[in-house]
Formats: structure tokens, C-alpha cells, sequence
């Protein structure tokens, strides 16, 4: 939540002016994890008990806070006044990034404040101490404190109500009795070391298999050669020599032994296990292999069984992020909302994503099977085919009002030939069965017991209206 302020034109009279609003609005960022620190303590983390921020602001954003509402403006000009370039130490962390992303160091000017925000119980007699009043000394409040330089910069009790941290942690997947959870790199990290390892011996051995070594006898380099012009191997190439040193070659080549094939076969291994071990397969994201069931209904099945074991994930995300976050903005609509149609009364947020995930999918393969047994004749005329094909196309994602024609259409066109009446029967029409100016041959209106009249679009999925 922040208190920003908007300029606005607006006309006064005869003229036009700039002024300036307040508005209190929803405020959503990304924060890093390496510039928060919860509470060792803690193991939910949806839940933390406390935690501290760490901003590094520059000189212009840290000047910013001496505007806003609920901060020290004096001790924040005392802070520049003393430090002028900043306080700003950076920690070993910050120099590892910024070396993973190919930062120079040495053109960094830090200049910046360190500034410390902290989300959590404070005692009532610290809250006096910092300048909170109406509160009892002997109770614990959820506050939220500032401080910049080891002095206090801002201090008030949580503004949010429901009272709640602000910062909301999503694990990829939760581990029990830990706050952090763990990601792909730590699932797959003992295949990623051997495929690392047996990717630097797949390129070492590439490389000694690229070319022969040489294997040269000295003794017979004709006189007056230098070892360094012997070195120089070129194609056809003259060399001479006498003989007199003994038999055999003067240059014998030496070929190194490739193991490339086997490498390969390790590394495919091991990124199979990285493919269980993360509960991601290759084929999730594109990949195709020879073995690969590349039917429709195959690779249905194996997608199927992939969301299966990404539901954990997905539910995760329902839990420790949309949930929470619909929550919270609720809640401030309710709370701070001037439009009361924005306020709903009590409302629970139930998150759907993890359910939806699997159920779309069998919802599909389900209406497929009963389509298919709706086909046997002693079911199909019992059977409303119709609203089986709408709910298997709302299954994939499609509009049944835009897809199928409408009922009345069917029936028009049903009905128009026996309107026309008259005329003779053309040999579509006697193969059809249909007369076009007396209805319907004798054939075609011959109904088994148990079973209804042919109406094109109605009982009709299986067979041709007709």
C-alpha cells in the first residue's frame, strides 16, 4: 500500500492549473530473495514470524523518503549531511552477482544508503521510544520499523488489516520443517555434476581425436634439418632420408582412441535421470526422440501424466501467491475502496489452478469415451449427442455457440423440402430416401421399437441427419 500523489489538470474559472491529489493505492513488486532475511525460526513461509529488507537506495530515493508520510525528515537529512557519498558497504553476495553478470567492479561508484525494513512484533515500550502513541507498553504489536545508519528513520504500527507481512514466498517445491524451499538446480544437481564432468571429457577427447600425433625418429632427419622446420607438417609434404639409421618409418602416426559415442551415452543417461528427478521430461517443452509415441492420443497421455506431477508446483503457487495476493487486495478494497461496489462483504479466495490443471484434461478424454459408446446402436438413441459434443468442445477451450449451428437452423433445413411440395424425385433424393413434395419414403419413417425419430441435429452424431 503507498500514498502517491497525482498531478491532475483542472479548470478554475477561465483557466486551466496543475494540481496535485493523494491517492492511496495497491502497491505489487518482485523483491530478491538475497535482499530478504526472515526468521531462522521459521518454517512456513507463508507464514514468516519476522523479517528485515534490505534496501540500497541512491542518494535521490533515499532524499524521497524525507517526503513521505510517517518518516523522520530530520534524521534522514542529518544521514546525508554526514554522508554525502553514501554508507553503502557492498556485501560478498552483491560482488558475486555482479561478477555472474559480467559487471565490472571496478566501474562501480557505490554511493548509495543502506536502509533496513523490518516486518514484525516489537514491544510497546520500544514503540514509545520511537515516537508511537495510544499503545500499552507492556503489549507486543506487529510493526514496521526503518533504519538507516543504526538510527530509526520511520516506525509505526502494521497498517495492513488484516495485520500481515507484506512478503509473500513461493517455493518451487516445499520442504518440511524449512522455510526455503528447493528448485530445479538443487533437484537435478548430482545429474547436472556428471553431465558437466562428462561434457569437459566429451570435448577433451573430441579434441586429441581431432587430428594424428607424430611420432618422428630424429636420427634420420637429413643433415643440416632443424627440429623447428621439421615440425612444420603440411600436405604433400617431401621427405628425404638415407636409410643408414635403420629400417622403418621416419614419421609414424599416432591416433588416439575415441570415446565420444560412449560419453554420449553417459550424458543421455544422466539427463533422463535429470528429467525424473525434476519431474520435467524432454517432451514437455518440444523435444522429440525415436522412442517418442508421437500419436495424438499418445502424446495426450504422456502430457497428462506430466501435469499430474506438476500439480505439486502449481498448487504451490495457489497457495503461497494467488491466494494470498487476492486476499490482500481484497482486503484493501474493502478497507480503503471509495467504490462500494468493490465491497463485498466476507469473501474467502479459493484457487483453482492445481485442480484445473488435470481435470481439463480428463474432462476431455472422458467426453471422447462416451462419445465413442454412444456410438453402439442400442445407446445412441438414448443418448443426447448434442449436449455431449458441447461439453466436449468447452473441454478444449471452444465456444459451442459459435462452433455448432443452431437448433431452429437445423430444423429449417430440415423441414424445407417437404414445404416445397410438388415435382419429381430426383436420384439423390430416391438414395436419400426423401421425396420432395411427399415427405419421407416408407423406408426412412420405419422406426425400431425403443428408438426415436431420425431430427437432424438431435440423436444424429453417429449417422448422417436423414
Amino acid at each position: 500500500m503507498n500514498i502517491r500523489n497525482h498531478e491532475k489538470w483542472e479548470s478554475e474559472g477561465d483557466e486551466w492549473k496543475l494540481n496535485e491529489h493523494q491517492s492511496i493505492e495497491p502497491d505489487i513488486e518482485w523483491a530478491s530473495v538475497f535482499d530478504l532475511f526472515p526468521d531462522p525460526y521459521s518454517h512456513d513461509p507463508g507464514k514468516p514470524n519476522d523479517l528485515f529488507r534490505h534496501h540500497v537506495l541512491t542518494k535521490h530515493e533515499f532524499r524521497e523518503l524525507a517526503g513521505s508520510p510517517g518518516f523522520e525528515t530530520d534524521t534522514i537529512h542529518a544521514i546525508l549531511m554526514e554522508s554525502p557519498q553514501g554508507n553503502h558497504v557492498p556485501e560478498d553476495y552483491e560482488r558475486e552477482l555482479r561478477n555472474i553478470n559480467n559487471n565490472d567492479e571496478q566501474y562501480v561508484t557505490p554511493q548509495r544508503f543502506d536502509v533496513l525494513e523490518y516486518w514484525g512484533p516489537v514491544d510497546g515500550h520500544q514503540l514509545m521510544e520511537y515516537g508511537v502513541t495510544d499503545i500499552d507498553e507492556q503489549a507486543e504489536y506487529q510493526a514496521n520499523i526503518w533504519i538507516c545508519d543504526g538510527r530509526m528513520i520511520m516506525a509505526r504500527l502494521n497498517p495492513l488489516k488484516p495485520e500481515a507481512i507484506p512478503y509473500k514466498f513461493v517455493p518451487y517445491e516445499s520442504v518440511l520443517h524449512r522455510f526455503w524451499g528447493i528448485g530445479i538446480p538443487y533437484m537435478m544437481n548430482d545429474s547436472q555434476d556428471v553431465m558437466n564432468s562428462t561434457g569437459r571429457a566429451l570435448l577433451d577427447n573430441a579434441a586429441l581425436t581431432a587430428g594424428p600425433m607424430f611420432q618422428m625418429d630424429v636420427s634420420k632427419l637429413p643433415e643440416g634439418m632443424s627440429l623447428e622446420d621439421a615440425k612444420k607438417i603440411y600436405p604433400y609434404r617431401l621427405w628425404f632420408y638415407d636409410g643408414e639409421a635403420g629400417e622403418g618409418p621416419m614419421i609414424q602416426a599416432i591416433n588416439i582412441q575415441s570415446n565420444q559415442k560412449d560419453l554420449s551415452g553417459i550424458f543421455e543417461m544422466f539427463r533422463r535421470f535429470a528429467d525424473e528427478e525434476t519431474s520435467l521430461p524432454s517432451y514437455t517443452h518440444g523435444e522429440q526422440t525415436q522412442s517418442l509415441n508421437k500419436t495424438a492420443s499418445g502424446m495426450s497421455m504422456l502430457m497428462t501424466a506430466a501435469n499430474v506431477a506438476l500439480k505439486s508446483v502449481v498448487k504451490n503457487i495457489d497457495d503461497y501467491a494467488t491466494v494470498p495476493l487476492i486476499d490482500s487486495l481484497f482486503n484493501f478494497a474493502m478497507r480503503w475502496s471509495d467504490s462500494e461496489d468493490a465491497k463485498r462483504g466476507d469473501l474467502d479466495v479459493v484457487a483453482m489452478g492445481s485442480a484445473a490443471l488435470v481435470a481439463k484434461e480428463l474432462q476431455s478424454e472422458r467426453m471422447m469415451n462416451a462419445l465413442n459408446v454412444s456410438m453402439n446402436p442400442v445407446l445412441g438413441p438414448m443418448t443426447d449427442h448434442r449436449y455431449l459434443y458441447n461439453e466436449y468442445l468447452k473441454s478444449l477451450d471452444i465456444d459451442p455457440d459459435k462452433a455448432l449451428r443452431p437448433e431452429e437452423e437445423l430444423y429449417a433445413q430440415s423441414h424445407a423440402p417437404e414445404a416445397a411440395g410438388g415435382g419429381s424425385r430426383s436420384d439423390d433424393e430416391q438414395s436419400s430416401g426423401v421425396r420432395s413434395g411427399g415427405g419421407v419414403s416408407s423406408a426412412s419413417t420405419q422406426v425400431a421399437a425403443g428408438e426415436t425419430g431420425n431430427v437432424p441435429g438431435f440423436n444424429q452424431f453417429a449417422r448422417p441427419a436423414g
